[in-house]
């Protein structure tokens, strides 16, 4: 078995990517300017929202809004921030629509998730605050029988 046929690649293009929105809304000067336990508090978690649309023959527009979400109160919060990514992304012929549904509903907007840590981290350096760590996910694996709860059975090796 030759490598080419080891490696498995999902053929898709993302044929363009932007900032849709991005919200940025301080409530306290940024920590290099006044040092206070709010101006450096880190988000408690970020919310991740994705959605996708047909935008034509095996294209979609693949959409991700990222938000912090400090886990307490308003005041307390050193700022308000979301970014909205979106994604044109092209799947080929040779991929079975089924799976092309499967993949589009729970796995596309992962894709976005570097963009929207980009942006984030030029929209935090900008404004002078701390740029805050956004965690690494856990992306959803897909096969074309399943998902990653019932992967296809290995194959068996040939000595």
């Amino acid at each position: 078995m030759s490598a080419q046929d080891e490696l498995q690649v999902f053929p898709a293009n993302i044929d363009f990517v932007y900032v849709e929105a991005a919200h940025f809304e301080s409530r306290t000067l940024p920590s290099f300017l006044k040092e206070s336990e709010t101006a450096s508090k880190e988000p408690g978690e970020w919310m991740f929202e994705g959605s996708y649309k047909p935008a034509g023959e095996r294209m979609f527009l693949v959409r991700l809004k990222a938000t912090a979400d400090f886990k307490c109160e308003p005041d307390e919060q050193p700022y308000d921030l979301y970014v909205e990514i979106v994604a044109g992304i092209r799947v080929a012929e040779s991929v079975d629509q089924s799976f092309v549904d499967k993949w589009i509903t729970k796995g596309a907007n992962f894709l976005l998730v570097p963009y929207a840590r980009a942006a984030i981290a030029n929209l935090m350096q900008g404004s002078g605050f701390r740029v805050p760590h956004l965690p690494l996910l856990a992306l959803p694996i897909l096969y074309a029988e399943g998902t990653a709860t019932d992967p296809p059975a290995a194959a068996a090796d040939s000595d």
